[in-house]
């Protein structure tokens, strides 16, 4: 049977492409993409039909989209950014009469892990461990006691974070009180912010699908590399932990969750895990998990088809994001590659791994591509 199209809903031309790729490798090719961005990356494959949502206003309703999109009944609706989950839980009845949305959480649900402060409370009612929080509101003077006794309790150094985000965007550390009020002074009022505690340690994220709070596929990955102190990982190294997996499946659980999520622990010396954070979407490294056997996009559109797809495995991965592969046969000629120095450590697998790993022929594609572009 011919798997049907695939509507990537709102899809970010960086995470489409993984999406797209992952669905590629799992069968599914007939693919419409949905986004504001301009089509060129999300084409770049020649893969998929794009349709653009400039100007489009998520206020409106399943029949205004379904004019503007002509999508056919029984076609796979994946939603891939925050403002578009909330669309489909909106309007779920709706999508479902017509098309086959991916798994869903309840709408209650997402909204408290999609906010920081009520996250915390829903992660300890789970009896998983956060930071310590305190939801701010910009220039409002009648929280400053409250807000100086929460600091004075958990002291400093201290994080500023909006309420609402992912891909460590906003997030300032802050090491004295004249730091701290010059910082909050300075907040826009149209953001929500908290103040949340800092834990020293090292980060490990874990990529998870669930449907009804039952765990199907997750997988545990650490930081080889990342854009910046709080941003996303460039490079990675993916492998079975199972004290994270059994924080993952003890929150899935609570929040009888459905569909994608990815979340962020902080791990302390000690080995206790601390949840920073909740990506209740798609994510960003969905692609570099490819080699563990897990493919994430192909199982949420599989489950949308009503099949119950389980992986009991995780293959271990180190992956590494084109820069850092090419930056790599440079460390490891000069021999100066290694974990300690905060680049992937190839130098220790010898240099028939260089050759094995996906992200060096990721780069000599794009090079290939990109001489193509130039040449044309």
């Amino acid at each position: 049977m011919k798997p049907p199209e695939v509507v990537l809903l709102d899809a970010p031309s960086s995470l489409g492409v993984q999406v797209v790729h992952g669905l590629h490798h799992g069968g599914f090719r007939n693919l419409t993409t949905v986004s504001a961005e301009p089509e060129s990356r999300l084409r770049f494959s020649r893969c998929c039909r794009h349709v653009m949502l400039a100007g489009w206003d998520w206020n409106s309703g399943v029949e205004a989209f379904d004019a503007r999109m002509r999508i056919p009944e029984g076609a796979v609706v994946l939603p891939m950014t925050t403002s578009a989950v909330r669309w489909c839980l909106r309007h779920r009845a709706a999508l479902e009469a017509r098309w086959r949305l991916t798994p869903l959480p309840e709408g209650s649900v997402f909204e408290r892990v999609i906010d920081k402060v009520h996250l915390g409370e829903l992660a300890m009612d789970a009896g998983v461990r956060t930071p310590r929080s305190f939801r701010l509101r910009p220039g409002g003077q009648d929280e400053t006691e409250a807000l100086e006794g929460f600091v004075r309790k958990v002291g400093f150094p201290l994080l500023l974070k909006p309420v609402r985000g992912s891909g460590g965007i906003g997030i300032v550390e802050v090491r004295d009180l004249g730091e701290f009020w010059r910082h909050w002074s300075g907040l826009p009022e149209d953001t929500d912010y908290c103040v949340q505690e800092f834990v020293p340690g090292d980060d490990v994220s874990c990529g998870v699908v669930a449907r009804e709070g039952k765990v199907l596929a997750q997988v545990p990955y650490e930081p080889l590399t990342r854009r910046n102190r709080f941003g996303t990982f460039r490079s990675l190294w993916a492998q079975e932990d199972p004290g994270v997996e059994a924080e993952v499946c003890r929150l899935m659980a609570a929040c009888h969750w459905s569909g994608p999520a990815c979340l962020d622990f902080r791990r302390r010396s000690t080995g206790e895990l601390c949840l920073l954070d909740f990506n209740p979407r798609p994510w960003g490294n969905m692609r570099s998990l490819l080699g563990t056997g897990v493919n994430f996009p192909a199982m949420l559109c599989r489950m949308a088809l009503g099949e119950t797809p389980k992986v009991d495995r995780v293959l271990p991965v180190e992956y590494l994001s084109p820069g850092d592969a090419l930056r790599t046969l440079v460390a490891v000629r000069s021999g100066s590659g290694d974990r300690a120095s905060g680049r992937p450590g190839i130098r220790r697998n010898g240099w028939s791994f260089v050759f094995r790993d996906p992200g060096l022929y990721v780069a000599l594609v794009m090079l290939a591509a990109w001489h193509r572009v130039v040449r044309d």
